[in-house]
C-alpha cells in the first residue's frame, strides 16, 4: 500500500499568475550539465506563491495562456450570471497624484489583468474620463461616500485635507472647499472653481452620520464633527454654518469607529496613554433645530 499527500487545488478566484510578460530564464544545476528552466510563480491568495519550471518558451506560454483563459471564462460566467461578489468603479483617474518625493508602497504581486473582471470593465470606463490637473499630490489615506435625497457625495481624505466630488460631476472631476477650523468666523469656507476641501493635515479617517447631518474627520490624532453642509459650498442653511466640533481633548485619538447599538447611533473612539488605551463613548443628541452636542 502506498500513500500519498492530497493537496487540494487552489480556487481559480484565488488564483494569481505573476509572470506574464517574457520570463526570465536560470539554470538548475544537473547531472554534469545546467538546464535552462522557465520559471512561473502562481500564488495563492491568503496563503503563499509556488514557483513551477517549464522546460521550454513554448510550455511556459502554453501554461500561461491555459491559467489566462481559465481566469478570463470564469470572470465572463460570473459576469453573465450576475453573481460577482461586488463591483468596482474608478472614482479618479487624474486627480490625485504621487510626486517623486512621496513614499508609496507598491504591491509585490504585478499580475495580468483578466479581461471580462469587473476591474477590467471599470479601467474600460475610466477611458471615457475627461482629464483633470492633478489637485493633490499627497498620500490618499481613506475615503468614504453618502447618499442624500439619492444624491451620492464622494468624499477623500489625503494628507492635506479633505476632497470631494458630487453625484452630477465626471468621477474624474473632484472639488475643493476650504473648510477653516474656526468656530467664531462664518461663513466657514472659501469656494474656488478647482478645489481643495478641508484644510486640515494628516486626514486618516472620514465618517458620515446622515440622521445627525455630521461628518467626522479623525486629522492629527484630533476627532472633529463638522456639519454635512460644509462639504457643500452652496448650501445656504443655518445648519450648514453651524460651527464644528471637537471632540477629543488632545491629540490622542488612534482611531474611531460609528455604530448603532438598541437603536441609538454612537461613536466609539480610541485614546492612547503610554502603553494603555481607554475607549470613549459618544452619542450625537439634537437638543435644538439647529445645533448639534454629543454627551
Amino acid at each position: 500500500m502506498t500513500s500519498a499527500n492530497l493537496i487540494q487545488p487552489i480556487p481559480i478566484e484565488l488564483l494569481v499568475l505573476e509572470s506574464f510578460d517574457e520570463p526570465s530564464t536560470f539554470h538548475i544545476p544537473g547531472k554534469g550539465s545546467k538546464q535552462r528552466l522557465f520559471p512561473i510563480k502562481i500564488t495563492h491568495l491568503g496563503k503563499k506563491t509556488y514557483t513551477f519550471l517549464a522546460s521550454s518558451l513554448d510550455e511556459w506560454n502554453i501554461w500561461c495562456d491555459k491559467i489566462v483563459g481559465a481566469k478570463t471564462a470564469y470572470a465572463a460566467s460570473l459576469h453573465a450570471q450576475n453573481t460577482e461578489p461586488f463591483r468596482i468603479r474608478v472614482l479618479s483617474d487624474t486627480a490625485f497624484a504621487y510626486d517623486s518625493t512621496t513614499h508609496v508602497q507598491t504591491p509585490e504581486i504585478q499580475a495580468p489583468l483578466i479581461k471580462g473582471t469587473t476591474l477590467s470593465r471599470a479601467l474600460e470606463e475610466a477611458e471615457h474620463f475627461s482629464n483633470q490637473e492633478p489637485i493633490c499630490r499627497a498620500k490618499l489615506n481613506c475615503a468614504t461616500s453618502y447618499t442624500v435625497n439619492q444624491n451620492e457625495t464622494l468624499v477623500a481624505g489625503t494628507e492635506t485635507g479633505v476632497y470631494v466630488t458630487y453625484h452630477d460631476m465626471s468621477p474624474s472631476q473632484w472639488m475643493k472647499v476650504w473648510l477653516l477650523f474656526s468656530p467664531k468666523k462664518i461663513p466657514y469656507y472659501l469656494t474656488a472653481d478647482v478645489e481643495q476641501v478641508i484644510t486640515i493635515p494628516k486626514v486618516t479617517q472620514l465618517a458620515v452620520l446622515p440622521a445627525f447631518s455630521l461628518f467626522l474627520i479623525l486629522s492629527d490624532k484630533c476627532l472633529i464633527a463638522y456639519p454635512l453642509g460644509a462639504l457643500h459650498p452652496h448650501a445656504k442653511s443655518d445648519a450648514s454654518r453651524t460651527a464644528p466640533q471637537k471632540l477629543s481633548s488632545g491629540r490622542d485619538v488612534r482611531f474611531f469607529n460609528t455604530c448603532e447599538m438598541k437603536e441609538r447611533d454612537l461613536v466609539i473612539y480610541g485614546r492612547q496613554t503610554g502603553l494603555s488605551t481607554t475607549f470613549k463613548v459618544l452619542e450625537p443628541v439634537i437638543q435644538v433645530p439647529v445645533h448639534l452636542y454629543y454627551h
